[in-house]
């Protein structure tokens, strides 16, 4: 007897899971024939799981019940494969494309930055910062983890107590958005150190100078020139 109802349960849980796949699937592609309403932008956190992402669709009224949605994401396998981001999403979506949608991997999306020619670097952090790309604070750290590393040998040269000023090179950069500090500060040594030509290090070497000396005079004529006439007079002062 407790054979035969184990047996009956058995059953009736497989009764009931394959009813649910039919009747969700079902639902998705009828609502794939409805007519499209005005999108609406939807975030996934960092860290946000399918309960909070079940809730979010809920109030956005996305979805009409957090608990079907859940057991959906649960039978698809999809339950712990958000990824965090904004997606477009409209009330006419049926709940396979949304879970397709919020469980596709999406690359880090990118940003383009541009360095002027003649900025100091709280010119750079407080572009970074108006662009909402880094926060002043970890620019300021990541500079002194990078000094305190010692794996450019231009800046061998440069006086223990002076920062990174001069040494981040002016050019158009691609960064992550969600990008560190460090990795952009980086990325322009990186092309700095790339500027630096040989013949540029052999011609200083020639003159008698250091690399940081050079960087300082540089550095002097953008700050006391108006314009390239200037830049020439000043630069030959020195």
């Amino acid at each position: 007897m407790k054979k035969a109802l184990v047996f009956a349960g058995y059953i009736f849980i497989v009764i009931l899971i394959v009813f649910l796949y039919f009747h969700f699937n079902l639902a998705a592609r009828k609502s794939e024939l409805k007519t499209s309403q005005e999108a609406t932008t939807f975030v996934v956190g960092k860290g946000e799981g399918v309960k909070e992402i079940a809730e979010k669709l809920k109030e956005q009224g996305l979805i009409k019940n957090k608990a079907i949605f859940e057991i959906y994401a649960f039978l698809k396998n999809a339950w712990k494969k958000f990824w965090p981001g904004e997606y477009k999403l409209n009330p006419e979506t049926g709940l396979r494309d949304i879970l397709k949608i919020l469980t596709a991997q999406k690359g880090p999306e990118e940003e383009e930055i541009t360095i002027i020619e003649g900025w100091a670097n709280k010119d750079i952090v407080n572009y970074l910062k108006e662009k909402g790309i880094v926060k002043e604070e970890d620019f300021k750290t990541a500079e002194e983890e990078i000094i305190k590393e010692n794996k450019y040998d231009f800046l061998v040269d440069k006086p223990s107590q002076a920062d990174l000023e001069g040494y981040l090179f002016p050019d158009t950069y691609r960064v992550y958005k969600e990008a560190l500090a460090k990795e952009i500060i980086k990325k322009m040594l990186d092309d700095f150190g790339n500027k630096l030509t040989n013949e540029y290090r052999d011609e200083i070497k020639r003159q008698g100078k250091k690399i940081f000396e050079v960087i300082t005079l540089a550095s002097i004529v953008e700050k006391e020139a108006a314009d390239e006439i200037d830049r020439r007079i000043i630069a030959g002062i020195f």
